[in-house]
């Protein structure tokens, strides 16, 4: 199984660390929330729905550094806000630019929803594959784990195929 990192641990991110932390991954994750990270070091769940027991294969992180250790991809899972009917990229744009500051340039998943106008822009990297998911508030880990579409984009295919290795979709 994969070591990965799970950027952005919120309504999505930390759903989606548990799912690939219960399919056998070792799942670092990070989030800049130093409250947030103390609570899901402690064991506790922060997950509006679904509620998941933390999974033993899933750890949280305050620094980056510590998360990105080993890792063979990171998924990206940050907020992208709506003004004046585009959503936002910035906080994407953010993460790439701090994995690019830590030599960071393996696979990257990017799982937050991204406006089709201005996707091109963040996809000029080989190495990223787009890959949101589509899932019911309260049933959260069941649609990553148990799909019923998927969307993968990206230039490479190679890429996109390891992604659909990662969640075992086939």
């Amino acid at each position: 199984m994969a070591r990965l990192c799970v950027i952005g641990l919120g309504k999505v991110g930390l759903p989606l660390a548990i799912a690939l932390a219960q399919m056998r991954h070792t799942v670092r994750g990070h989030d800049q929330n130093k409250k947030l990270v103390k609570k899901l070091k402690q064991g506790i769940s922060t997950a509006p729905w679904d509620a998941p027991n933390l999974h033993p294969n899933f750890k949280a992180f305050y620094h980056l550094e510590k998360a990105l250790i080993d890792s063979q991809a990171v998924f990206i899972c940050v907020p992208t806000p709506e003004r004046g009917g585009w959503l936002l990229d910035q906080e994407i744009e953010t993460v790439l630019e701090t994995l690019k500051s830590l030599g960071w340039d393996g696979l990257t998943v990017i799982v937050s929803t991204l406006d089709p106008r201005g996707i091109s822009s963040i996809f000029e990297h080989q190495n990223l594959v787009y890959n949101p998911p589509l899932v019911r508030l309260g049933h959260v880990i069941h649609d990553l784990l148990f799909p019923s579409m998927l969307l993968i984009g990206g230039y490479n295919p190679l890429n996109m195929d390891k992604v659909q290795a990662l969640w075992n979709w086939s």
